[in-house]
Parts: C-alpha cells; sequence; structure tokens
C-alpha cells in the first residue's frame, strides 16, 4: 500500500469520487474536467488525495475580511486537522481528512440535498408529468 499513488487510479474513480461518496446527502456538480465537486457557500469541495482520504476546499471571498473570519473560526475549532494549501488576497485553499467533513459542512456552509418522503416524491412526480403534457400540447398548438 505504501507504494499506491493517487496517479494509479483510474480517471473514472477520480472523478465519481465525491459523487458515490458524498451524493447522497451534499449537493454535487460537475466541473469542466468531468470531476464531482461539493457545493458550498463560498466555492466547492473536491478530492485532493484519494489514498490518504483527503478534501480540498477551494473557496473565493469577495473581502479579505471574509478569509480572516474563516481562519479564526478554523483556529478555534482546535479537534480539527486541516492545512491551507493556498493563500491569497481572496481566495484560500483549504486541505482536510474526509473524516471532519461533518464540522467543515458547518463551516463551510455546504448545501445540503433536498431529503423528500417517497408521499413527496409521488406528488411531485405527478406534476412533472403534468407539466410536461401541458408544456406539449402548447408547443403542438403553436405548431399549427
Amino acid at each position: 500500500m505504501s507504494n499506491f499513488l493517487d496517479r494509479d487510479i483510474k480517471k473514472g474513480v477520480w472523478q465519481k469520487y465525491i459523487k458515490k461518496r458524498h451524493g447522497k446527502k451534499y449537493r454535487v456538480f460537475r466541473d469542466e474536467l468531468g470531476i464531482w465537486n461539493i457545493k458550498c457557500k463560498y466555492g466547492f469541495i473536491q478530492p485532493y488525495s484519494i489514498v490518504k482520504n483527503e478534501l480540498i476546499a477551494v473557496l473565493t471571498y469577495k473581502t479579505q475580511r471574509g478569509i480572516k473570519i474563516l481562519l479564526k473560526k478554523l483556529q478555534s475549532q482546535t479537534a480539527l486537522a486541516y492545512r491551507i494549501s493556498q493563500l491569497g488576497d481572496f481566495e484560500v485553499n483549504i486541505v482536510f481528512n474526509e473524516k471532519n467533513i461533518k464540522q467543515f459542512a458547518e463551516l463551510l456552509k455546504i448545501n445540503y440535498r433536498r431529503q423528500i418522503s417517497k408521499k413527496e416524491h409521488k406528488i411531485l412526480c405527478e406534476r412533472l408529468k403534468k407539466a410536461r403534457k401541458i408544456k406539449k400540447e402548447e408547443v403542438f398548438s403553436h405548431a399549427l
């Protein structure tokens, strides 16, 4: 296992890692490289090292004050292990262990995926069918 590196992981596994691990709980999206990311208020989270179970939060703030507030909050959380890989005027990249994602979810304001019951799902499916039917009829009537 010591010789196993992230570069040895297949591209498909790397790209789908976040979606498979966290896609049911958090809101995920796909970037231009095809890698799934977790959406948060000021940026996104993506895999940093699958072998070491590390994620990276890429955050962009409008002011330097936002970064200072975040760093103070991180320092007050003594139990969290993290490192700052890049710090700019308005950007900060934070590398943290995947097991601490719940604590970082609160700090970074990660968008959770909407959880609906089976009953709500059925109602929403029926509404969608009706809307598609109405739209189809409108398109057909305009074509005549």
